[in-house]
């Protein structure tokens, strides 16, 4: 980058100018502006888990504000209640998932199995013959 000849602090606030621009450029050429995706959402999340964990959550902070033994017991009800239905629905959606990967052709079933992450190998195993088999 070249500089011009400083001689009073206005040169200096040009040049400033002149660097600055051009670093933001380079910025903006190297990391262009995007949409940002929807958050990864989990297959297994519902809208009576939402219900039952604000239920949850609500008894809670009441529970703790009264401090009574009835509102913790029905913080508990309402925790385990919330609980059992999460446990459910995730295990009804790992079903699911198992099922619908049996009914895919075998290539596509290993990609859907390992995540299409690019972490995840799948190596050959190396098969060796012991020497006294």
């Amino acid at each position: 980058m070249w500089f011009g000849r400083i001689d009073n602090p206005k040169d200096i606030e040009t040049e400033l100018t002149k660097v600055s621009s051009a670093i933001i450029q380079s910025f903006e050429k190297a990391c262009p502006e995007r949409k940002i995706g929807k958050r990864n959402r989990v297959p297994w999340w519902n809208h009576e888990l939402k219900t039952l964990r604000k239920k949850a959550n609500k008894a809670f902070h009441t529970a703790y504000r009264t401090r009574e033994q009835k509102d913790w017991d029905k913080h508990k009800e309402a925790r385990r209640a919330f609980k059992r239905v999460l446990r459910k629905s995730k295990r009804e959606s790992w079903h699911d998932f198992c099922t619908n990967l049996e009914n895919v052709h075998e290539s596509a079933r290993l990609y859907k199995l390992l995540g299409k992450s690019s972490d995840a190998h799948v190596t050959s195993p190396e098969w060796r013959m012991d020497k006294n088999a």
